[in-house]
């Protein structure tokens, strides 16, 4: 058995492809197989991963119709023959001793799921984040519970959060392969692509027995201002209700009735809230009148759950942003909450213009 399997699924990313699958076979850790995932790309993706499977016996590829990335994960994940399982994103790189990093610390302590650092990587510039103050072990309930709203909403946990990214996505999160067989962990296509990953570290971490986390920098997250997580979503209603059902099921089956798991879901809640109005009602590729987009945001936030968020919410556990838009939004007054968004875009864009002038 292979200590490690990467599932790398691909789509329209031969600009960056090679770096990414140049930072895998160059790990220090050579045990390893890494299976790539052509999920349909219409480019010259494909080639690439088929070239260095020539040239590389640690590589598989998958070639399939398009599914969009959730599915393309479950399928690596079905082949995967490794000890330790991980999925990477083919437009970022891992750094070079980022799986016998994680390797060691999950041989060591026994845990079943590794969590470490990483750099998010701005205009070229690497930022470092680092997730919590201190290393951990985490094997007591109550513990977990406490990582588990950090996946929630990063601000509302209780161990001393210190990073903006990374509590969610896949790429720097180590699982032991028999969990994932175990409990037939995977990627849920309904999500659409958002939320789908931190769905799966939050099963991964109901379902060990001890949770690991080190401050080793092990991958390179690239923020990309077009990724799938900030385009314009006409449809983002429909992924927020499928979003709040996965993750209500999740509460109902391990944390019925926590009150800080409550309070987190409801912040996460206002976070989708406010998502659907940067990227649907207040997008200037919504051309919809704004006597509609008025009415639909009225009808929004008088719904579930968003109504039940709003008047629970709790705002000391809220980033300042999000609390305002709770604050406006508790008004009922889609015209103020449209020039907080005015005013937000402004101020991004000043704020751009500086850092471009001070580079």
């Amino acid at each position: 058995m292979v200590k490690f399997s990467v599932v790398v699924p691909i789509y329209k990313v031969e600009k960056y492809l090679r770096r990414c699958v140049d930072s895998l076979i160059n790990q220090t850790l050579k045990d390893i197989e890494i299976i790539l995932v052509d999920d349909g790309s219409p480019d010259g993706s494909p080639a690439i991963c088929d070239e260095y499977a020539a040239k590389d016996s640690r590589i598989k590829v998958i070639h399939k119709k398009n599914g969009g990335v959730s599915a393309a994960r479950n399928d690596g994940l079905k082949v995967a023959m490794g000890e330790w399982v991980i999925c990477m994103d083919s437009d970022d790189w891992a750094e070079t001793d980022a799986l016998e990093n994680m390797y060691t610390a999950g041989q060591n302590s026994g845990a079943d799921v590794v969590i470490a650092d990483i750099y998010r990587v701005e205009r070229g510039k690497k930022i470092h984040c680092q997730l919590f103050k201190d290393e951990f072990e985490l094997s007591n309930p109550k513990d977990v519970r406490d990582l588990v709203v950090s996946v929630f909403y990063p601000s509302a946990c209780p161990l001393s959060p210190t990073s903006k990214s990374g509590y969610g996505g896949p790429w720097n999160k180590a699982v032991r392969r028999q969990v994932v067989t175990n409990y037939c962990l995977g990627y849920n296509p309904d999500l659409m692509g958002v939320y789908d990953d931190r769905m799966f570290a939050l099963n991964a971490y109901a379902r060990a027995q001890k949770i690991k986390y080190i401050h080793k920098v092990v991958y390179n997250y690239v923020s990309v201002e077009n990724s799938i997580t900030k385009t314009y979503k006409p449809h983002i209603l429909k992924i927020n209700e499928n979003i709040f059902k996965a993750f209500s099921d999740y509460v109902k089956q391990f944390y019925e009735g926590d009150e800080k798991i409550n309070n987190a879901y409801n912040s996460l809640v206002l976070n989708r809230l406010s998502d659907a109005f940067s990227e649907y009602f207040f997008s200037v590729k919504n051309e919809e009148d704004w006597k509609i987009k008025k009415q639909k945001i009225k009808e929004t936030i008088a719904s579930e759950p968003y109504a039940s968020a709003l008047k629970e919410a709790q705002f000391a556990t809220l980033s300042k942003f999000h609390s305002y838009i709770s604050r406006v939004a508790r008004l009922g007054n889609p015209g103020m909450m449209r020039m907080l968004f005015f005013a937000r875009k402004i101020l991004k864009n000043f704020a751009s213009i500086t850092n471009r002038v001070g580079n």
